[in-house]
């Protein structure tokens, strides 16, 4: 029993602070590896927001998303509120149109699942890269950059 008490204990740290160190102290004994990166990279890129009877986050979130940085040129926003019940498609239609980035809104009547909403949209777009992001989830406003940048890279195919 003391045994598993330990391991236990030993397995949180390691969630919680070991893994977090333990990629602390690669970074810094290979630096390295951000050569070759540079600011200025701006792929084209979809955001894709799927939204179940999200009106409670869905504001929230459209607002979140105008607040990031990125050029707006380079950027689109895909709501998509397949098979919704509630108020979110409306809300997301009435608060679209104020932004300067391009935000699209995706909706059928019908609900299959998220993942068939998603796999419905992709063959459509045209973006050198893909972002997918729940609508309840807040991004810091320079994530997409951060994100982006590591794809200068050959040898990166998919950042979280």
């Amino acid at each position: 029993m003391k045994l598993i008490f330990i391991l236990s204990l030993i397995l949180v740290f390691y969630t919680y602070l070991g893994y977090p160190l333990l990629l602390y102290f690669y970074y810094l004994l290979f630096p390295g590896r951000k050569k070759g990166l540079t600011p200025d990279y701006f792929p084209t890129v979809s955001f894709l927001i799927p939204c179940f009877n999200e009106v409670d986050f869905v504001l929230q979130k459209i607002n979140n998303i105008t607040e990031l940085e990125y050029p707006a040129e380079k950027i689109e926003f895909i709501f998509i509120t397949d098979g919704s019940t509630d108020d979110t498609y409306n809300v997301v239609q009435k608060n679209i149109s104020s932004s300067a980035y391009k935000i699209r809104l995706e909706h059928r009547d019908e609900r299959k699942g998220k993942q068939h909403a998603i796999d419905r949209i992709i063959p459509e777009l045209e973006s050198e890269i893909i972002i997918f992001n729940d609508c309840n989830t807040i991004v810091n406003e320079y994530a997409i950059k951060l994100m982006t940048r590591h794809f200068q890279l050959a040898n990166v195919g998919v950042v979280t």
